[in-house]
């Protein structure tokens, strides 16, 4: 028996990422290991920026079927 395991979809993704910066954000500001945490920060700023930028190809790519579908009609 195989078993496949389903990976979090984007929107999930995304919220993990975000509730990962703010714990961050105020472990940077409040603590002393901030120097150490700020590469953290801006790794999971540059995953999230990719995230959002797929999510809004998508958009695009559903916005441009749709138009099609309309003009095919």
């Amino acid at each position: 028996m195989s078993y496949k395991k389903s990976s979090p979809s984007r929107s999930t993704k995304i919220e993990q990422i975000e509730e990962a910066m703010a714990f961050l954000e105020d472990a940077i500001e409040e603590g002393t290991d901030g120097d150490a945490l700020e590469c953290i920060y801006e790794r999971l700023e540059r995953e999230l920026a990719e995230l959002i930028a797929k999510n809004n190809t998508r958009d695009r790519i559903r916005e441009r079927r749709e138009r099609r579908t309309m003009l095919a009609a």
